[in-house]
């Protein structure tokens, strides 16, 4: 193991430390109010992710902090490994965009955060080749895909960015990618990170595991706050 690796590791170490256990999430998903729901999140562990979040928040708020949260937890990490797997870590955090942006390329439907959303302000009105063409310019695989296949385009960019390695290393990282566009058990990731010895997959299971994060505290936040909308 490289040095800058070693060091990324345990860097990683401290940052799963941090992540609430089961027992915590559960109790968290029984905590209906959204203003006491993001108070407990954030004593338990989730503090990081929530900073900008605020009991008045609104669901373009969560959107926004949350993909924030998950981009600079990404920006982290990269800059701890060796240089060349920086572009690979930075590249995940479009993942948890593709829905939106597929809706966007398909149907012209622009969500509402989108522009306030330093990543995704410029995008131009869809649907079709204005889309694609914005998007081209940072993702030059997508023109080996049609419209309706744009997870399976950052898959494929995705693994076009992960550094060659052991046949064993790749398969593992490509089963990895896959965590990052389908819902992937908590415990097989942390069986990932835990037991396998390769550092690059042990990096890619606890981004897995940061990506399941973003999903967790978007599907809690934004149901209750558009559930409570609706109750007002």
């Amino acid at each position: 193991m490289s040095a800058r690796f070693a060091y990324g590791l345990t860097r990683v170490h401290a940052r799963i430390a941090e992540r609430p256990g089961a027992e915590t999430r559960r109790r968290l998903a029984s905590v209906d109010d959204f203003g006491h729901f993001l108070q407990f999140a954030a004593r338990s562990g989730f503090g990081r992710w929530l900073a900008n979040l605020g009991p008045a928040s609104g669901v373009h708020a969560v959107e926004l902090a949350l993909r924030a949260a998950y981009r600079s937890r990404l920006d982290e990490l990269a800059t701890w490994l060796p240089l060349r797997w920086r572009r690979a870590i930075e590249w995940l955090a479009v993942a948890p965009d593709l829905p939106v942006l597929s809706d966007l390329l398909l149907h012209g439907r622009r969500a509402e955060w989108i522009a306030r959303d330093p990543v995704w302000a410029e995008l131009p009105p869809g649907p079709g080749e204005p889309v694609r063409q914005a998007l081209r310019q940072g993702w030059p695989l997508i023109d080996q895909f049609d419209d309706h296949q744009l997870a399976e385009a950052w898959w494929a960019q995705a693994d076009a960015l992960v550094p060659a390695g052991r046949a064993a290393t790749r398969t593992a990282i490509d089963e990895l990618l896959n965590a990052q566009i389908e819902a992937a058990d908590a415990q097989w990731l942390e069986r990932m990170f835990r037991r396998r010895s390769d550092p690059a997959v042990r990096v890619f299971a606890f981004a897995g595991l940061a990506r399941r994060d973003f999903g967790f505290l978007r599907g809690h936040l934004v149901r209750r706050r558009l559930t409570q909308r609706e109750a007002a």
